[in-house]
């Protein structure tokens, strides 16, 4: 299945285990730097709103990432993907190439943070539940994800993060959970940074 030309847009919500204001986002002109921590552990979420793939329609579909990456090789991220479960099995495959940069095993180019994807430990088909209300978000995908907003973090600069893409500003916010357990992870955390903006991603 071709995938070009693709587009895809709509709200974007993460948490990771880093103290707000994350230091991988970009304030104001000072680029980001390193993770708080040795290590980041992460919840990403898209709500599309309009998409379309090699003629597949992925519009109203949601998508969830979860994965860990090493403050000092950040270029390596080991992920599981989470996809709709109401998504078709053509837009399963779409959203499958476009979010992990792979298509029948080989790799191709389309988000720009797929290049930083080294290791899927799975694929699955879920419930995703979110609601990207601002300052109440949320995420459920059943049994493994868990993640609520706790507040709005205050910011004297704009903050922007180059997942969802840095044309867009965003939200800072800090979260009352973020719990998962699948595969090798089995993290809960409280009081950590997230960031909520709108994203938009197509082909060249």
């Amino acid at each position: 299945m071709g995938l070009h030309p693709w587009n895809i847009s709509g709200s974007y919500y993460e948490v990771c285990n880093c103290e707000a204001i994350c230091p991988c986002r970009r304030q104001g002109e000072s680029k980001g730097g390193k993770a708080t921590y040795d290590t980041c552990d992460f919840a990403l979420s898209w709500s599309i709103e309009e998409g379309r793939a090699g003629g597949v329609d992925v519009a109203g579909l949601k998508v969830v990432m979860a994965g860990r990456f090493d403050r000092d090789n950040a270029d390596a991220w080991r992920v599981a993907l989470y996809l709709d479960e109401r998504a078709s099995d053509a837009q399963a495959e779409v959203l499958t190439a476009l979010y992990l940069g792979r298509q029948y095993g080989a790799r191709v180019r389309t988000m720009p943070f797929t290049e930083w994807i080294t290791d899927v430990h799975a694929t699955r088909r879920a419930r995703i539940e979110l609601d990207h209300t601002p300052g109440a978000q949320r995420i459920d995908v059943a049994p493994y994800l868990t993640v609520r907003t706790r507040e709005p973090v205050v910011q004297e600069t704009r903050v922007s993060c180059g997942i969802p893409g840095h044309q867009f500003a965003g939200q800072e916010i800090r979260a009352e959970i973020l719990r998962y357990q699948d595969g090798p992870y089995d993290w809960e955390l409280r009081g950590r940074c997230g960031f909520a903006s709108p994203f938009s991603y197509a082909s060249s």
